[in-house]
Order: structure tokens, then C-alpha cells, then sequence
């Protein structure tokens, strides 16, 4: 007998092709012939039959996934939470799943779409950056300091890793949509918390996530020194600056 690994292609509305590949396990070879194809010519067939007591992966995590997200309480009955712990803040639902135990934990902090920061923040800097109502062009301050291109393509995928990228500010005048706003337009694939008995909480994707995407912003609330002392006043638990490295 043969071994062989496969690969499957299976549709998904999320890639560019509208088709994807997905890794499907080990699987024998337990029948081989020769017959003539679609086109005339003679081709070798194989009967491929998977080995058994290998975990679902590929298509049939695929197929689990789709009907997830068209009705989740059917793929999985018990164990949400919430079916959206954003409470409407993002552009797609993010879960809340546990089915280990009765910690709720994430249900009560404030979930915030974007970092909070002090009014005054906004205020400083050039209004407009160099950029224009109608798109901007590569003499924009923020290409410029991209090093002289845009980060994104115009699927809004990065083009090349960078330790730093700079994108419109939310108050220059460029359209909302242009692409180099792209962490501005929120999340856009679905994902959910959910308890793991090893880890904790954890976050994973209903989605496939092509290389580049944006997947979320880590948010914080930006205190100024007055308003951190009175948080210290209060017991709470900051987390300061030079936790955070050079980058």
C-alpha cells in the first residue's frame, strides 16, 4: 500500500478565486487502474481511502465552520455565551464560547472597537497630512513615511512587512474607504473567545485568514497622569509605557 498526503479544493466565498485548498490528512492508495479521461487520453486512477484515527481537519473543518456561521446553535447547541460580545461595535459578531465550565469572565469588561484617547490628543499635528478628498497619491505625507508607497494593496492586504506602518489619520480629509485606512475600517473576519481547558481564553477564527490581512486592534484606554492617579487611587491595575518595547 501507498501513503499519500491530499489536499483538497474546495469552494469559499472568502478567497480571491473563490476557491481554496485545504490540507485533508493521510489517506491509502487501495486501488489503481488505467481508463481514458474527458479528453481522450489515457489516464491512471487511484482509489484513495483516508486512514482512520486521524482528528477532522480540512474540508470537513471547512463544512463544520460554514454551518457555524450560518446557524450556530445548530452546530453547536450548547455552550455560547453571546453571540456577539461587541455588542454591535464591530462590523461582524464576535463569539463568546465555553462549554468547560461557568466562567463568564469576558462578559464584564466594556468592549471597545478602538483605543480611547484624551480629547487634546486629536488636536495636535497637520490637519490635513498632505492628503486629498480624492485619494491620496505617493507625494502623501503618509506614503512618505511608509517609505515612499502605500502599505496595503487594494484588497487591503500588507505588500511587504514593516516594523511600523502609517496610515491617514481618522481627521485627514481622504475618503474613509481609501486604502490606506485599513485597520480603521474594523474587523472583518469573524472570530470568537472561547475557554480552552489548557490556555485559558483563547481567540479563533470562523475564517480563513489570507497572509496580510488585518485582524483586529489590540485597544487600550489612554490615561493621562491625573486621570492614572486616581485609577491607582481606586486599586485598579495600569499598564504603563515602558512595559512596551521600542517598536
Amino acid at each position: 500500500m501507498s501513503y499519500n498526503d491530499l489536499k483538497h479544493e474546495v469552494l469559499y466565498e472568502g478567497s480571491a478565486s473563490g476557491k481554496v485548498y485545504v490540507y485533508d490528512g493521510l489517506y491509502k492508495i487501495v486501488e489503481a487502474w488505467f481508463d481514458v479521461g474527458k479528453s481522450g487520453f489515457g489516464v491512471f486512477k487511484f482509489k484513495l481511502v483516508r486512514i482512520v484515527n486521524q482528528v477532522e481537519m480540512g474540508s470537513a473543518v471547512l463544512k463544520f465552520v460554514n454551518t457555524l456561521r450560518a446557524s450556530p446553535l445548530e452546530a453547536r447547541p450548547m455552550g455560547y455565551v453571546s453571540f456577539d460580545i461587541s455588542m454591535k461595535k464591530e462590523n461582524v459578531h464576535v463569539f463568546l464560547f465555553n462549554d468547560i465550565d461557568n466562567n463568564h469572565e469576558p462578559m464584564y469588561y466594556e468592549y471597545l472597537a478602538t483605543t480611547v484617547f484624551p480629547q487634546f490628543v486629536y488636536h495636535l499635528g497637520v490637519k490635513g497630512g498632505g492628503c486629498s478628498v480624492s485619494g491620496c497619491t505617493l507625494d502623501c505625507l503618509c506614503a512618505k513615511k511608509n517609505g515612499g508607497e502605500f502599505a496595503y494593496d487594494a484588497n487591503g492586504l500588507l505588500v511587504r512587512g514593516k516594523p511600523l506602518i502609517f496610515e491617514c489619520r481618522p481627521h485627514y480629509c481622504c475618503p474613509p474607504g481609501f486604502q490606506n485606512r485599513v485597520s480603521q475600517k474594523g474587523v472583518r473576519n469573524r472570530f470568537e473567545l472561547f475557554r480552552s481547558g489548557e490556555t485559558g481564553w483563547g481567540v479563533r477564527s470562523l475564517d480563513l485568514i489570507q497572509a496580510g490581512s488585518f485582524i483586529c486592534e489590540y485597544t487600550i484606554v489612554v490615561l493621562t497622569r491625573d486621570q492614572a492617579k486616581l485609577f491607582t487611587m481606586n486599586g485598579d491595575a495600569l499598564v504603563y509605557p515602558n512595559r512596551f518595547g521600542e517598536r
